[in-house]
């Protein structure tokens, strides 16, 4: 077999050359390496940003440039220029005072390069790390993955022997007798426990198997039993050869580990660590009231004092502030209140007042990272492929910027990723799976009610998986009965009730909020004039009545507001919200990274493509409904990747038809589909690459996501920067 050689374990391909060059590249790259410039280039930039000359050329030109007569203005060294409605004269500035494109392009790189600081230092060392270790994720969970499909391969061809060996016990009694001889005198000796590999057949070698993801791609035996390459690579089962054994062997361990250091389970913990550390890493700064923190404070210093409180959303994630700040040791002190309800930018005076409930806002927005993942695989994509769209969260600054606050969308967002998880494993079951299927059913549910406990906004979710559970259009391949539907709903619709009752048994003392309800609603809370004197409503219409009031309070939210954005803004990532710069020289901003939007946008316009082109050539309409696909794997692909962009157009529907003011947080639940998508298309292209030139893609990718965080970090953190970084950041937004 010499065309066919491998290389030995241990030496490097080309491919990992390439990789590690790279990645020097980028190390180097980010330890500051500054253009040089020209003397000329740089006494031009000085005088341009210098020059009181220039700057009054610019912008208060010479009295005589202004002259309507032609003679006074070539005179002054001004240019006559004829024109409607009428001539006039245009004052040309020096040539010293107009920038190049060179000008323009260098003064931020400069700004940038030349001022970094020790905190973006640890930024950057931050983003190369996390890089580093998903790549060693990727390779490590591919080739266990790997070892794992051969040890089941192998004992389906066991499992065919065994089969076989019984159907025919009396014909070959005799042979076998033979054959059992010959085995016994070739083979060292070994304990009985030990299942013997001699009577496997060859496997393919490890390159064969190295499919989408460390897939095995099963084929005939090539060599006979004795024929093994070089390098012990061969799963050939020779006794003199230690390769395959050993490889038989790790994968015979891997079945019997726990499920807490199983693939899955590793990734997992990894990627949930790392995006832990992002979280929490200066989760202290600034120790200000920032963005909506005074609202969302307020409300849980109420639930402290049990007093009632009225917000435009249910009450799930302010109660879960509530029940955890209380475990973590937050002190609303006997101020927090009026502290809380205080101008953004106030000063926190007590370090317990406002990290407890960061930092549970962070927990949850680190916790989408894993499930991102978990929903990856749910879709049947390889470890790698998945690490990459966990990856597009784990690097994704909007996300990042709303878990570092006091604020509810990062329970939103995790809630709603294990709802799409939940989803995506109750389509993925078998029908006939009573048991799973019913299991997956309940969680599912339980997930739509608390998802929708936490915000309104979450109802696209929850109509998306009624669409697919009642009609099977995407992913199904029949619809789930009614009586499974109508359970789901009940089971649902019981789970949001229920923290609705916990919210009325909290907050029992009266409070001037509750002006907003009915005088039969305000009987219930003690203290209230109205107490004692009517009959308290039944419980669930007294939450109709406070919904219904909720949603006409949340439909007048039409002040336009400095920090607004259209929904077009956010799928090109330029709705930023912005909390003007410190004196001190930081800004942080909520804002989308840009690398995760060009990739994601990309996704979209390819996912779009491709159901557009499925739909006109390869779908042959047999009714109005009914299609019929002329290949079935395009057709399951289509309908993920269609499945994908209906979720994330329903997350996007209600802000552009609905008349509110919008803001860039509104757009995270529907990127949790594009994502999806994302990593949906990368794998369907990754099954036409090798394995090497996957892992350079994913590379690339990851990286490109990290330096988008690690550019707009200081937006993020909270890092002083200087009026030029700021400037550069806010010119490539488009700002």
């Amino acid at each position: 077999m010499a065309g066919s050689r491998r290389p030995v374990e241990g030496r490097w391909g080309w491919w990992q050359v390439v990789t590690v060059t790279l990645m020097c590249v980028w190390v180097w790259g980010a330890q500051g390496f500054t253009p040089v410039m020209d003397e000329e280039t740089l006494a031009r930039y000085e005088t341009l940003l210098q020059s009181k000359t220039c700057k009054s050329w610019l912008e208060d030109p010479p009295e005589d440039c202004l002259k309507s007569h032609n003679g006074a203005c070539v005179a002054a060294g001004c240019k006559w220029v004829a024109g409607y409605p009428g001539p006039w004269c245009q004052f040309n500035v020096p040539e010293h005072c107009v920038p190049t494109t060179w000008d323009v392009a260098s003064k931020y790189i400069v700004a940038e390069l030349g001022n970094v600081t020790s905190l973006q230092w640890t930024a950057a060392f931050i983003a190369i790390a996390f890089v580093v270790v998903s790549m060693v994720m990727m390779v490590w969970a591919d080739r266990r993955q790997a070892l794992l499909e051969r040890l089941l391969v192998r004992q389906e061809v066991k499992d065919e022997d065994d089969h076989h060996h019984h159907h025919h016990h009396d014909e070959v009694d005799r042979e076998e007798s033979v054959v059992g001889t010959k085995y016994a005198m070739t083979t060292p000796s070994t304990s009985s426990s030990t299942p013997s590999t001699l009577m496997v057949p060859p496997l393919p070698s490890s390159s064969s198997l190295m499919g989408i993801g460390g897939g095995v791609r099963r084929r005939k035996p090539e060599t006979n039993p004795d024929d093994v390459e070089d390098g012990g690579k061969s799963m050939a089962p020779s006794p003199g050869r230690g390769g395959a054994r050993a490889a038989i062997a790790a994968g015979e361990r891997l079945l019997r580990l726990p499920w807490f250091l199983r693939t899955d389970a590793v990734c997992c913990g990894v990627l949930f660590l790392l995006s832990m550390i992002i979280h929490v890493w200066r989760l202290e700064e600034p120790a200000i009231l920032t963005y909506d923190e005074c609202h969302f404070g307020y409300f849980v210093s109420k639930y402290f004092k049990r007093e009632y409180l009225f917000d435009i959303h249910p009450p799930l994630a302010k109660m879960t502030f509530y029940a955890l700040g209380s475990l973590l040791g937050h002190d609303p002190g006997p101020g927090a209140e009026f502290q809380f309800k205080g101008q953004m930018g106030t000063p926190y005076h007590n370090f317990n007042q406002f990290y407890p409930l960061r930092f549970i806002a962070s927990f949850f927005g680190a916790l989408v990272v894993p499930v991102m993942y978990l929903s990856c695989r749910a879709l049947k994509i390889s470890p790698s492929t998945s690490i990459v769209g966990a990856s597009l969260v784990l690097w994704e600054t909007c996300l990042l910027a709303e878990s570092r606050s006091i604020l509810t969308d990062s329970q939103l967002v995790f809630w709603n990723a294990l709802t799409i998880f939940a989803m995506l494993k109750l389509f993925n079951t078998p029908q006939d799976n009573t048991a799973s299927l019913h299991r997956w059913m309940i969680a599912t549910a339980v997930c739509c009610g608390c998802v929708f406990g936490v915000k309104f906004t979450a109802l696209a979710t929850l109509g998306l998986i009624a669409v697919e559970a009642f009609f099977g259009f995407f992913l199904l391949k029949k619809p789930l009965t009614l009586a499974q539907c109508l359970m789901s709903g009940v089971v649902g619709l019981c789970v949001w009730m229920f923290w609705w009752w916990c919210h009325f048994a909290i907050l029992i003392y009266d409070h001037s909020e509750v002006n907003w309800q009915e005088p039969d609603f305000q009987s219930s809370l003690i203290g209230n004039e109205w107490y004692g004197k009517l009959t308290p409503p039944w419980f669930p219409i007294k939450t109709f009545q406070l919904v219904i009031t909720m949603i006409q309070v949340n439909a007048k939210t039409l002040d336009p507001h400095n920090w607004s954005s259209q929904w077009y803004d956010w799928v090109i990532g330029r709705g930023t919200r912005v909390l003007s710069a410190h004196e001190s020289g930081w800004e942080v901003s909520i804002l989308t990274n840009p690398a995760v939007i060009i990739i994601t946008c990309c996704a979209l316009a390819v996912g779009a493509l491709l159901v557009f082109l499925f739909l006109r050539y390869q779908v042959e309409t047999t009714g109005m409904l009914g299609v019929t696909a002329k290949s079935p794997r395009n057709r399951q692909l289509c309908c993920l990747v269609a499945f994908c962009l209906f979720g994330w157009l329903l997350n996007l529907l209600p802000y552009i038809f609905i008349a509110r003011t919008t803001f860039v947080y509104h757009y995270l639940p529907g990127l949790l589909y594009a994502q999806l998508l994302t990593a949906v298309l990368c794998e369907r292209l990754f099954q036409h690459t090798s394995y090497n030139l996957r892992f350079i893609v994913c590379f690339l990718l990851v990286s490109f996501m990290a330096f988008g965080w690690w550019y707009y970090a200081p937006w993020v953190y909270a890092m002083p920067l200087n009026d030029m970084q700021h400037e550069g950041r806010k010119l490539l937004l488009g700002k």
